[in-house]
């Protein structure tokens, strides 16, 4: 430490020399980031502090609690109306703690006494009033709508588009200069191979040539792995 010492002072006294103004600089920030971190230090003792009084006091009567119509009305999770229908156990404080508590009553296991953690203690803690419960209700409710998900069961969403994107320029790559004739080929045969699959979509019959056992196979075996060609097959046999 006493070398580390010795070379800052003298690389102040380099500094102090020929840029004065910097050095201050530099001590006035140093200053402030001492002065931020004691009160950041500060601010961790309290809340520290405060966690653990609120766990070692004892819960407060009913009697004595404030009435909620003084309180924000809040649709979110809370102690008095706890809303972890749809909480995952693996990760859910508060069902952990419920199914440890049931656990201990039933004496199926060896639970020392559990005290439900708080949702006011959770630093994660996201408070949402009635108002805004609605507007995020209301656009849940549109996007699980029946009308909404019946138009996509058949793959009409924003998928299919960009993979017939994909097979466009797989026919006809970007990075290859060609002409609009080429183009509109590419994209008469992506679309019909996309609509009728590739063995109805062969046009060696409309170019007169003789199509093999293998190529038939192949042709076969592509269709088989198109999604949407499976849930015609599906419809069909149905």
């Amino acid at each position: 430490m006493g070398r580390i010492s010795k070379k800052v002072k003298i690389r102040r006294e380099i500094m102090k020399k020929r840029h004065p103004e910097l050095l201050q600089k530099r001590i006035e920030v140093m200053k402030k980031r001492k002065e931020a971190g004691n009160k950041k230090e500060e601010s961790d003792k309290a809340s520290e502090a405060s966690h653990h009084q609120r766990q070692s006091s004892p819960p407060t009567p009913a009697s004595s609690q404030p009435s909620t119509s003084s309180q924000p009305s809040t649709s979110t999770s809370s102690d008095a109306h706890p809303k972890h229908d749809w909480c995952s156990e693996s990760w859910c404080f508060w069902k952990k703690a419920v199914n440890e508590d049931t656990l201990k009553k039933a004496g199926k296991q060896n639970v020392s006494p559990i005290r439900k953690p708080s949702h006011s203690i959770m630093k994660l803690q996201l408070t949402v009033n009635k108002d805004q419960y609605k507007e995020l209700h209301s656009v849940y409710k549109r996007l699980s709508d029946d009308n909404l998900l019946s138009r996509c069961l058949k793959g009409k969403t924003q998928n299919p588009n960009e993979s017939l994107h994909s097979r466009i320029w797989i026919l006809c790559p970007k990075v290859v200069s060609v002409s609009k004739a080429t183009v509109d080929f590419a994209v008469a045969q992506a679309c019909l191979i996309y609509d009728k699959g590739y063995e109805k979509g062969c046009l060696c019959d409309a170019l007169k040539i003789p199509k093999s056992s293998s190529m038939m196979d192949i042709l076969k075996k592509w269709d088989c792995t198109r999604s949407h060609f499976k849930e015609d097959t599906l419809g069909k046999e149905m």
